[in-house]
């Protein structure tokens, strides 16, 4: 395609943009083309993750309870324009944020910063199991078509012992002019205490103080016929 010419005076100067990109064959290289159009005109903004879940924690003996809303499943891409909300990732970790489980190595055995979270809750959809990363060349858990949870128990903790914990939003494969994104997930925080990081928190189980009352309540079913089964999860009294 010829450019037109530009007719600058003396004095006055031209801002443009310009991109190099490649492509294994003309379809990939159009591909490529309109990744990169479209990065332009969303002032080189890319695909993001689904907003971060609020998550909140709660220290008991010998145990943690997480718990967490549900905005992130209403969030839109704002490059994409879609809602590819998948699931949640619950991770851990016991060196204040240093690391966050076992470190998933690549195809060539080389380590990625992508961690084994405890659990995964996913939409039960039909998207689920493996999907092949192109960077990091890993295989990415989508999930077993699980269902979503809003909480999570964690038992295996020792009293007195500071643990940080992060819940990660994530989304499955999506479409960018006509090229596959890979999922995206949340960011975990490097401070546990800051404030502008909504889904990683601290806790540090430990013994009730003497004479402490839980309380107790009790379920009643008044009237018509119900299957449904309630699992109470001491959360926040």
């Amino acid at each position: 395609e010829t450019v037109p010419a530009l007719d600058v005076a003396p004095g006055e100067s031209v801002v443009f943009t310009f991109a190099d990109f490649v492509g294994i064959n003309e379809a990939d290289l159009l591909r490529n083309a309109k990744v990169f159009q479209s990065l332009y005109d969303n002032g080189c903004s890319s695909p993001q993750p689904p907003d971060q879940p609020l998550v909140r924690a709660v220290q008991d003996d010998k145990r943690i309870v997480l718990y967490w809303d549900k905005r992130s499943e209403s969030s839109m891409d704002p490059v994409t324009g879609t809602n590819a909300f998948q699931g949640y990732r619950v991770y851990r970790s016991t060196d204040r944020g240093s690391s966050w489980g076992n470190v998933i190595t690549d195809v060539n055995g080389n380590p990625t910063d992508i961690f084994q979270p405890l659990a995964i809750y996913d939409k039960v959809d039909g998207i689920s199991g493996s999907h092949p990363m192109a960077d990091p060349l890993i295989y990415y858990n989508l999930g077993s078509d699980a269902g979503l949870k809003y909480s999570y128990v964690d038992k295996n903790v020792v009293n007195g012992y500071e643990y940080w914990y992060a819940v990660s939003a994530y989304d499955g494969p999506d479409d960018w002019a006509g090229s596959v994104i890979d999922p995206l997930e949340n960011s975990r925080s490097k401070n546990a205490y800051a404030n502008n990081f909504d889904n990683t928190v601290a806790a540090r189980p430990q013994k009730k103080a003497a004479g402490y009352d839980i309380g107790s309540f009790s379920e009643t079913h008044s009237a018509g016929e119900s299957d449904a089964v309630l699992t109470a999860v001491t959360a926040d009294p």
